[in-house]
C-alpha cells in the first residue's frame, strides 16, 4: 500500500505520455518524398471493449503481421505490457522489468517495437510520497527494452540534478534518439548520449514537446507558437515556427513516426502526422469523426486507412478500429431529439457523440428544459415534442400518467432490445407502473440506511415497520441516543428527513393522503421526542484545532460499540461504501445488521441519482430514441467504465462489478478510511457468506415510483418545521398537510 501511495504521487506530478508506430523509413532527401494524399478526413469508429486481464493502454505499437502490443499500468499502479491478436483479444502479458529502487516517469515505444523508458530512482519512495522530499536521493535513469519487455541496457543521468527540481520541475515528453534521448522538461530541452552523459541543452517553455522523429531529426512543438525542427546540436527551436490552424491544441505529448509520417500528435481538432517535408496534416478529423479529442489516449496506424484508438470518457474505455469514410460519404443520419432537465453538461454531449459514431442512422440533438417548468407538457400536447427525456422519477410519474411514454414491454415488442427481463428483478418490479416501466434510471443506491450493532438488533429487523423500530427503541437503555453524532439525525426535522416517514402517508394511485391519522401524528411525537445528540454547530468546526476534529470523529466511532448509540446511518451506492463505512464503525461485516428506514414493508430502501430515461409516445424518432436508450444502458458500455461508483441496474453489468469491488478488496488487503482527519485501518477480507448479504441487500431493496417533487416536499417540510419549532401541535400540523396535500394531488388528478 506504501508502494502505491508513493507511485500515485510520482504520477500526480508527471505528465503521462503516449506513443504509437511501426518500423520506421528515412530519405536522404525529404524534400523529394510527396506528402501522403489526403482525400478524406471523416472516420467511422467500431468499439471493442479493453480485453479481461488488463487495462486500458497509454501506448501501443502495430507490428507487420498485425499484432499489437500496449502498455499499461494495473489497479495497483504498476507496469505491464499485453500482446493482442490482430482481432484484439488478448494473446499474453508481460510484466516491465524495473531496475531496483525505480518507477517509470516515461515508457515509449520506438519505430522498431522496441521500448525506451525514462526512470526515476529513489531509495525511499515512502518519504517521498510522505512530502519529506527535501533531502531526497533522486536520480534518472534511461533504459532500453525488447519486443518481449525484457531490460536490455540502463544508464544513469549524470548532472541531472542541474535541470530538475522535484515538485516544481515537469516532464513533457522523452524519446529515442539514433545515439541517445531526448527529454523535454516543464523548463529545459535535454539531449543524452547511450551512457547517460548530457550531450546537449537548451531553455523551453512550459508548452514545448520534442521527440526524435524517424528520419532522425528533432522535432519540436510549441502549444501557442507552432512547430518545426530543432537545431540537432544546440537543440534551439528554429527562428519562426510554423503556426497551428487553431490555438493551444495540443492534446498529448507527440508519438512515435513510422515510414509514412515522421511522428504523429493529438490536437484539439484532429489526429495530425508530420510529413518528411515538414508540414503537418490532419488524417482524422475529430468534429466531422464525432470524437472528443480530450478522450484520446493514444493511436496506431494499422495500415493505410485503418488506426486503432485508445480511449476513456465518462461512458467507458475501450479500442476503437477506425476506418477512413469513402471520399463520397454523405452523412444521413436522423436528428433525435432529446429533452433534458436543467443544464447539458460536457458528459451528455460525450454520449451522444458516443452513440452517433457507432452508426449511421442517427444522432442525438439535445433540447434544455428548465426545473419547474411546463415546457415539457406544452411541447407533447402541441406536437412538438422530443423523442425521449431524461429527467427525475416524478417526470415519469407524471408523464406516464398522462400517457407521455411508451412502456419497456411496448418498446421491446416492437423494436427489440432491451428488457425488463435484462434488468433485476427488484429493480424492474420498483419501477413497473401499471404493469409496465416508462423510464429507468442507470443505475441505484441504497438510501437511509443504517447499520445497527447485530448483536443488539437482530438481521429479522431488516425491512421493519414503524411499530417493530418504535418496540426496539423503547427496549434501549434510557442513556442510549438513537444516531450516532455525525448522523445527520441531530434535530427532530432531521430525524422526520432521514427517516423518510412521509412515503408511508401519500398514495399517488388513489390521489389522496392520510396524514390526519393517529399513525402519523404518533410519528410526528416520536422524532420530536427521540433522544439526539445535539448538532455540533458551525461554531465547533470554525473555533476546533484538527486534533479537536480529529478526536471528536474518533468519539463517533466507537458510540455503537460502546452501547451509546441504536444507529448509525450512511448512504451506500456499492460494496466500497458499504465495507468501508462498517469499518469505520470498528466492524466487520458479520458483526452489523443493515436496516433500513422504518416504513411500510413493501418500500425498500433503493434510490436512483441517476437520471430516468424515457421514450416520449409522440416523438417523431421514437425507434432513435429507443437506439440511444439501449446504446445507454449496453452491458458492454457500462461495464467498460474505469469504474462505477453504484450498483448498475442490468443483471450483466450487476455481476460485473461486483466481482470488479471484490477483486478490488483481495487486490489490497490493507484499507484505510477516514473521516475529519480520524484514520481507521482494516482488512477487507470478505468471506462468501458475507459477500452474499451484501448482494442480498443490493437485490432484495425495492421502492416504488412515486410523484414526490419539490412542491410536495416543500409543504411538507414547512409544515413540520412549525410543529418541531413548537408553532402548533401535532394534531394541528396533521390536519394542515391533510388540506393543503389533498388539495394538490386533487389538482393534479
Amino acid at each position: 500500500m506504501k508502494k502505491l501511495m508513493a507511485l500515485s504521487l510520482i504520477m500526480a506530478i508527471f505528465l503521462s505520455a503516449v506513443s504509437c508506430g511501426k518500423k520506421a523509413g528515412s530519405s536522404d532527401d525529404e524534400n523529394s518524398v510527396p506528402d501522403p494524399v489526403i482525400t478524406q478526413t471523416a472516420y467511422k469508429e467500431e468499439r471493442i471493449s479493453v480485453p479481461e486481464g488488463m487495462e486500458l493502454p497509454t501506448s501501443m505499437h502495430v507490428y507487420n503481421d498485425g499484432s499489437i502490443m500496449a502498455l499499461y499500468r494495473d489497479t495497483e499502479n504498476k507496469q505491464h505490457a499485453a500482446k493482442l491478436s490482430p482481432e484484439l483479444e488478448l494473446s499474453g502479458t508481460y510484466d516491465v522489468e524495473l531496475p531496483e529502487d525505480t518507477d517509470i516517469v516515461f515508457m515509449d515505444f520506438n519505430s522498431d517495437g522496441t521500448v525506451s523508458a525514462l526512470l526515476m530512482q529513489c531509495s525511499d519512495f515512502e518519504r517521498l510520497a510522505e512530502g519529506n522530499w527535501a533531502d531526497a536521493d533522486i536520480s534518472f535513469l534511461t533504459a532500453d527494452y525488447d519486443t518481449d519487455m525484457k531490460l536490455v541496457s540502463s544508464s544513469e543521468i549524470s548532472g541531472m540534478d542541474t535541470y530538475y527540481t522535484h515538485g516544481s520541475t515537469f516532464f513533457q515528453s522523452f524519446s529515442k534518439t539514433e545515439d541517445g534521448y531526448v527529454i523535454c522538461t516543464s523548463n529545459n530541452i535535454l539531449k543524452t548520449d547511450s551512457t547517460g552523459r548530457i550531450t546537449a541543452h537548451s531553455e523551453a517553455g512550459f508548452n514545448s514537446y520534442y521527440i526524435a522523429a524517424s528520419d532522425g531529426r528533432i522535432a519540436c512543438f510549441d502549444n501557442h507558437s507552432g512547430y518545426g525542427f530543432a537545431d540537432p546540436d544546440t537543440l534551439k527551436p528554429p527562428s519562426s515556427l510554423t503556426p497551428f490552424e487553431k490555438d493551444a491544441p495540443i492534446q498529448r505529448p507527440p508519438l512515435t513516426g513510422d515510414d509514412e509520417y515522421l511522428c504523429y500528435i493529438i490536437m484539439k481538432d484532429g489526429y495530425y502526422g508530420l510529413t518528411k517535408n515538414g508540414s503537418l496534416q490532419k488524417i482524422i478529423d475529430f468534429t466531422a469523426s464525432l470524437i472528443d479529442s480530450g478522450n484520446v489516449l493514444c493511436a496506431a496506424r494499422i495500415d493505410s486507412g485503418r488506426y486503432i484508438m485508445s480511449s476513456a470518457d465518462p461512458s467507458g474505455q475501450g479500442f476503437s478500429l477506425m476506418t477512413v469514410r469513402p471520399d463520397d460519404y454523405v452523412e444521413k443520419r436522423r436528428d433525435v431529439l432529446v429533452g433534458i432537465h436543467n443544464v447539458v453538461n460536457e458528459s451528455d454531449y460525450e454520449t451522444a457523440n458516443a452513440f452517433a459514431r457507432y452508426n449511421d442512422d442517427y444522432k442525438v440533438v439535445y433540447r434544455q428544459y428548465d426545473w419547474g417548468s411546463d415546457d415539457l407538457k406544452t411541447d407533447i400536447l402541441s406536437d412538438d415534442a422530443p423523442d425521449m427525456f431524461i429527467g427525475r422519477e416524478d417526470d415519469v410519474y407524471r408523464y406516464s400518467n398522462m400517457g407521455a411514454f411508451m412502456g419497456l414491454k411496448e418498446l421491446h415488442d416492437m423494436y427489440g432490445g432491451l428488457s425488463a427481463d435484462d434488468l433485476l428483478p427488484n429493480v424492474a418490479k420498483s419501477y413497473t407502473l401499471k404493469d409496465d416501466i416508462y423510464g429507468l434510471p442507470l443505475s441505484i443506491s441504497l438510501f437511509n440506511v443504517f447499520i445497527a450493532d447485530r448483536e443488539l438488533i437482530s438481521r429479522d429487523d431488516a425491512c421493519w415497520d414503524f411499530d417493530r423500530f418504535a418496540e426496539v427503541y423503547s427496549s434501549m437503555p434510557e442513556d442510549m441516543y438513537l444516531t450516532t453524532q455525525y448522523s445527520w439525525m441531530n434535530t427532530p426535522a432531521e430525524v422526520f428527513s432521514q427517516m423518510y416517514m412521509y412515503s408511508d402517508f401519500i398514495d399517488f394511485e388513489s390521489a389522496s393522503c392520510s396524514f390526519d391519522s393517529e399513525e402519523f401524528i404518533r410519528r410526528l411525537e416520536f422524532c420530536k421526542n427521540a433522544r439526539l445528540l445535539p448538532p455540533l454547530g458551525q461554531d465547533f468546526y470554525n473555533s476546533a484545532t484538527e486534533d479537536e476534529k480529529r478526536m471528536s470523529m474518533e468519539e463517533n466511532t466507537f458510540m455503537l460499540k460502546k452501547r451509546q448509540a441504536m444507529l448509525s446511518n450512511t448512504f451506500i451506492s456499492n460494496v466500497n461504501d458499504l465495507v468501508m463505512a462498517i469499518a469505520l464503525n470498528h466492524y466487520n461485516i458479520d458483526e452489523v445488521t443493515v436496516l433500513n428506514a422504518p416504513g411500510k414493508r413493501e418500500k425498500g430502501r433503493l434510490c436512483s441519482n441517476s437520471p430516468f430515461y424515457s421514450v416520449v409516445r409522440s416523438g417523431k424518432c421514437t425507434e432513435g430514441a429507443w437506439g440511444f436508450l439501449n446504446f445507454i444502458f449496453d452491458s458492454d458500455r457500462m461495464n467498460s467504465k474505469v469504474y462505477n461508483s453504484e450498483i448498475p441496474v442490468t443483471k450483466v453489468s450487476y455481476d460485473y462489478w461486483m466481482k470488479k469491488w471484490r477483486e478490488g478488496f483481495e487486490q489490497q488487503k490493507g484499507m484505510k478510511t477516514s473521516t475529519n482527519g480520524y484514520v481507521v485501518e482494516f482488512t477487507a477480507d470478505i468471506s462468501d457468506e458475507d459477500f452474499a448479504y451484501i448482494s442480498e441487500l443490493f437485490t432484495t431493496a425495492e421502492t416504488t415510483i412515486t410523484g414526490m417533487d419539490d412542491e410536495l416536499s416543500s409543504i411538507i417540510f414547512s409544515e413540520t418545521d412549525r410543529y418541531f419549532n413548537d408553532e402548533v401541535s401535532a394534531e394541528e400540523c396533521a390536519e394542515m398537510l391533510q388540506d393543503r396535500i389533498s388539495l394538490l394531488l386533487s389538482e393534479r388528478s
